[in-house]
């Protein structure tokens, strides 16, 4: 099996078919100007230089290649914001404000999760749960705190100027030493310090 030639390498002819080259004097009459001893003339050679033009057949346009570019790293960067910045954004308004909340020497540990973190653009997050080994909360020292928040929404554009409102469906708050445990969505919400107007 022969192997294939590249498109835009000329093909070696037999002497015998090779066109002889044009005296100078004759390449303004010629038609080819001076480039008959080629396969192709002098301006088709350009195009395998670098690129096939926008008019050959299954070329594809400069504008719809640039667009493509353009979303794609429009995505890899929509990608990088829900993954990895904003969860780390909710995390530390959240620990900064319950630790004004509870007087926590070190920030409480908070972890935010989403089924599709791309929807945390748009302020929804499926869970935040919070650990705190040691919390006071007036007065009273409380040895390891959890809770556990389900169906938070916040306003993304107040959460990047420092201002944090949320919503959620349920909010549970449990503490092993005094045994408490809080079940009431806004109650919880105020005894952690996240209620709207806090």
């Amino acid at each position: 099996m022969r192997p294939k030639r590249h498109p835009c390498r000329p093909r070696v002819l037999p002497p015998e078919r090779v066109l002889p080259a044009v005296a100078p004097r004759d390449r303004k009459n010629h038609p080819f100007g001076g480039c008959a001893a080629h396969l192709l003339p002098c301006r088709v050679f350009r195009y395998c230089v670098d690129r096939l033009p926008e008019n050959v057949p299954g070329s594809v346009p400069i504008a719809v290649r640039r667009l493509t570019r353009n979303l794609i790293v429009l995505l890899v960067l929509v990608g990088l914001f829900s993954y990895l910045i904003l969860p780390a954004l909710i995390e530390g308004q959240i620990a900064t404000r319950l630790q004004t909340a509870f007087g926590t020497p070190v920030k409480p540990d908070v972890e935010v999760s989403s089924n599709f973190p791309p929807l945390m653009l748009l302020g929804r997050i499926g869970e935040v749960r919070v650990t705190m080994d040691q919390a006071n909360l007036q007065g009273a020292i409380l040895y390891n705190t959890k809770a556990d928040l389900q169906g938070v929404e916040i306003s993304v554009p107040q959460l990047v100027q420092g201002n944090l409102d949320i919503t959620t469906t349920s909010c549970s708050l449990n503490v092993e030493a005094p045994p408490i445990s809080i079940t009431e969505t806004q109650a919880c919400l105020g005894y952690l310090g996240l209620a709207p107007g806090y």
